[in-house]
């Protein structure tokens, strides 16, 4: 075992294989802290993982005098576990070798994932959620599930630019039925809210141009059974990613340096 840390309160341990584990009482927290951390380290080093489940969880015990896990399964065995154990099998290396892995530090876990997921779990609920969809969202990429991927992507940056706009429409000098008008979806449409925000200089040309055509997409694919590519989901789901960034380290202008 390598790194042993706190995170929000609960001890986080992770092996030099990738196995992480945490001490909590409840299985559902257990499970957000997880997929929190999971999310940390696949999404901004571009690392396939996938969604952990309830039925991937397990039992462990810790002994921090030896630095050794005992790791036991509590439900049936999920097709996550399934591979892992098989991994640990005696003679089953050479199986495994051939694999492309990307190694991490134990710094860059605990300096950088650790504390962002510190930072997004403490202090950011509504963006721990929107996270863990995101993560959801690149599951379902790499499981080759591109339309469905692409719209996870899409009804992020969606939703946030409404939420956006929501504010946009609050600071102004209007009526309450003035200001509801605004926030009528029927009339005004994400397209109409990027291109206001792009009149306000808060999205530059090149951001302008990319959400319009992740908007196109988007549209295409729900009217016209059109199939995307890799790297257009790539691109969406990169696209939230740094939106959602943003809205961690620059709540300010969440909206720049997304392209």
């Amino acid at each position: 075992m390598r790194v042993h840390v706190n995170v929000n309160g609960n001890t986080v341990v992770a092996t030099d294989d990738g196995f992480i584990g945490i001490f909590h009482k409840s299985k559902k927290e257990a499970l957000m802290i997880l997929n929190t951390l999971f999310a940390t380290i696949s999404l901004p080093w571009g690392i396939p993982g996938s969604l952990l489940a309830m039925h991937d969880l397990c039992l462990l015990t810790y002994y921090p005098k030896k630095w050794l896990l005992d790791i036991k399964l509590s439900t049936i065995q999920s097709e996550r576990n399934m591979f892992s154990f098989m991994r640990d099998r005696e003679g089953s290396y050479a199986l495994w070798k051939v694999i492309e892995r990307t190694a991490i530090t134990t710094g860059q876990f605990r300096d950088n994932m650790v504390s962002f997921a510190y930072t997004v779990l403490s202090k950011h609920h509504v963006l721990n959620r929107d996270l863990v969809l995101l993560f959801e969202g690149y599951t379902l990429l790499s499981k080759d599930s591109l339309n469905g991927a692409y719209l996870y992507g899409w009804m992020m940056i969606e939703t946030f630019l409404d939420e956006l706009w929501g504010e946009y429409i609050d600071s102004l000098n209007y009526n309450r039925e003035e200001r509801d008008s605004l926030k009528h979806h029927d009339k005004w449409t994400s397209h109409h809210q990027i291109e206001v925000f792009s009149l306000l200089n808060r999205l530059d040309l090149n951001s302008r141009n990319l959400l319009n055509r992740l908007r196109k997409t988007r549209n295409k694919i729900i009217h016209d059974r059109y199939n995307v590519s890799v790297n257009q989901t790539d691109e969406c789901l990169g696209t939230a990613y740094r939106i959602l960034r943003n809205r961690v380290r620059n709540p300010r202008d969440p909206l720049s340096n997304i392209t």
